[in-house]
């Protein structure tokens, strides 16, 4: 039985029962130009965290909103391959650093992307990333996960949002996003990455 003390209310679009109690969010703009396309729109099922960028004006992106790296070379000029799909999520100019998955930490450096590649340009359905004149000291590894450097790597900037969000490629999306509150981890998405002791109002629980 429910302890009556409990608030459970639902996702307004997905439906997923995740919140146990919770403050009242804020208004926030999610960017929606680095997923999907007109053509292809990408939906992402809600509950799940979003991390807000550093920077003016503070839009907010899935956290760690990357991709597994491909094939990596560090001489002269650095380069990864990643999937085709994923090349939506970066910009030239961007800061990129990525995740290692074998030690579960952010690398602490960046590099500037310079150029991306066509379609296919690493190999098939590959799309090649070039840091030109930039190398590593600790390089990535294939399966690390490459992210930009922007704020929306980090723990300690993340939002939950409740609904499902629709991205075309174009439009930002105006949401709401929850600072403060108790989760049923099971029950929200993108969790993978999230380090709750840099996010302390935040609270993700296992409940069976």
């Amino acid at each position: 039985m429910q302890n009556p003390s409990m608030t459970v209310p639902y996702a307004s679009q997905g439906g997923a029962e995740a919140m146990i109690n919770q403050e009242p969010g804020i208004p926030i703009t999610i960017e929606g130009t680095r997923l999907g396309t007109v053509a292809a729109p990408v939906t992402l099922t809600g509950p799940r965290l979003y991390a807000r960028r550093t920077a003016s004006p503070y839009k907010a992106l899935p956290l760690v909103n990357g991709t597994a790296i491909i094939n990596p070379t560090n001489t002269t000029n650095a380069t990864v391959d990643i999937a085709d799909a994923d090349a939506v999520k970066f910009r030239v100019g961007d800061l990129l650093t990525f995740y290692d998955v074998s030690t579960g930490l952010l690398s602490t450096e960046t590099k500037t992307l310079d150029i991306i590649g066509a379609a296919g340009s690493g190999g098939t359905g590959e799309t090649l990333l070039t840091f030109t004149g930039e190398v590593w000291s600790t390089p990535p590894v294939a399966t690390d996960i490459l992210v930009v450097a922007d704020g929306a790597e980090l723990s300690a900037n993340v939002v939950l949002v409740q609904e499902d969000i629709t991205f075309d490629g174009v439009n930002d999306i105006p949401s709401v996003g929850i600072l403060d509150g108790t989760f049923n981890k099971g029950k929200v998405n993108n969790t993978t990455y999230f380090d709750n002791s840099k996010r302390q109002s935040l609270i993700l629980i296992n409940i069976q």
